[in-house]
Formats: structure tokens, C-alpha cells, sequence
């Protein structure tokens, strides 16, 4: 079960759901919400990653006003995820979690599996232009892909994966909440 907010998180021999709504306060709507209130679509997104890498679900609810409608900051938050879905969903839709949830070096990093590709989540990040990657085992034959991006990835096979983020920094924009690469051998 995994709550991002209490930062609590393990592996359940089950499938389970986790809850959460976008406003902080509230399962309905509520007129008197100030734009603070709202949960930014960047922990969503983590959220969706660490859920799904610890084998759960993600219901999201959306309060519609008594009109049924659903206001813009709801409309413009599930946008972006589906954005970020796009471009990511493979690493989401139909996954696995893999031998490990959460990388063993870099904080941000979760991990996902599908058929023979494993896939690490960055959910921000590190404080420096190389993210390592601890978790994975290489050999001569393992690719880093960013999905995405068309371009190629520069890394080392170094006690797992180190990755130079500097060319992909600048072509993310910064509304990118997480990037995905797929790691093969």
C-alpha cells in the first residue's frame, strides 16, 4: 500500500487502490477553494508512479459542482495527466511492478516492468546533471531510451546506470512532471 502523503509505502501481496481526490479538502466541490487547496498535477503524477509501481491503482476522484460540472482546475489537471500519459502510459497501462519498487540511489526513481523492457520513472530531478540508477543489472548489451525522445541517451554501465541528463534537460519543458526511460538488455 503506498500513501505518497505519509510517504509510506510497501509491497502488498494484492492488488489494491489508492484513493486520492485533487482538492485537498474535500471528495465534493466546494465554491469557497482557494487555487492552494488543489493538488498540482506533478503529485498526482508521483502518486500514479508509486502506486502503480508497488502493484496498485490509482482512482482519482474529481468533485463536479451541482450543476454537473466539472470547473477548469479539475479539467486543466486531468489534461496534463493525459499529456503525461501519452507520452509515459506504456510504462503505466498493462505494467508490472518489478524486483524492486523504488530505486536503491536516486530518490525520485520508481520502477515498472512490461514483457522484457523495465521501466524507471524520474519524478524529479537529482541535484546534479547525472542520475544513477542503482537498482538495475547490466551487461554489455543493456539501452537506456528516453520515452519521447527521439534523440540518443548518453550513459555509462557503471555499478548500474548512470545517465547524463544535460541533453535531455533542455529539450523538456518544465511542465514535464516525470520522465520515463525504458531499459532493455
Amino acid at each position: 500500500m503506498c500513501d505518497v502523503v505519509d510517504n509510506v509505502c510497501k509491497m502488498m501481496p494484492f492488488k489494491w487502490e489508492n484513493a486520492m481526490t485533487i482538492d485537498k479538502e474535500s471528495w465534493g466541490y466546494r465554491k469557497e477553494a482557494k487555487l492552494e487547496s488543489y493538488i498540482k498535477t506533478g503529485v498526482i503524477i508521483k502518486n500514479l508512479v508509486e502506486t502503480v509501481s508497488y502493484s496498485g491503482n490509482l482512482l482519482l476522484n474529481v468533485g463536479p459542482t451541482a450543476e454537473r460540472q466539472i470547473i477548469p482546475i479539475y479539467e486543466e489537471r486531468l489534461r496534463d495527466i493525459g499529456k503525461w500519459l501519452r507520452i509515459n502510459g506504456e510504462a503505466i497501462y498493462g505494467s508490472q511492478p518489478w524486483r524492486v519498487q523504488k530505486d536503491l540511489n536516486s530518490k525520485n526513481v520508481w520502477y515498472t516492468k512490461k514483457f522484457h523492457s523495465v521501466y524507471a520513472i524520474m519524478c524529479g530531478w537529482p541535484e546534479n546533471r547525472y542520475l544513477h540508477l542503482g537498482s538495475p543489472k547490466t551487461n554489455a548489451l543493456t539501452s537506456v531510451t528516453l520515452l519521447g525522445y527521439s534523440g540518443s541517451i548518453l550513459f555509462e554501465l557503471d555499478r548500474g546506470i548512470q545517465i547524463d541528463l544535460y541533453q535531455i534537460y533542455r529539450s523538456l519543458s518544465s511542465s514535464d512532471h516525470a520522465c520515463t526511460f525504458m531499459l532493455k538488455n
